[in-house]
């Protein structure tokens, strides 16, 4: 399993409680499950509409593709401009 550094923005490091976390995960499919468990349905909504990095590369959260040791950013939707 990898060592993934996840980093969270604006409401899904508030859902969270944290702007950061270390987690296993084998894919990105995985690693937006376990982070749900973890933090709960409020975060598992925000997870299911942000954008997801995968060392600064836009990913598909359903993605099977195998995760090496990286870093992931979920970025949720903002308002403003």
């Amino acid at each position: 399993m990898a060592e993934i550094e996840v980093r969270f923005y604006g409401g899904a490091a508030e859902a969270a409680a944290t702007t950061m976390q270390m987690c296993q995960a084998d894919d990105l499919t995985d690693l937006v499950a376990q982070l749900g468990r973890e933090h709960g349905d409020r975060l598992r909504r925000i997870l299911s509409i942000s954008s997801v990095l995968v060392d600064g590369l836009v990913q598909r959260p359903g993605s099977r593709a195998p995760l090496g040791d990286c870093r992931v950013d979920v970025l949720p939707p903002y308002a403003g401009g």
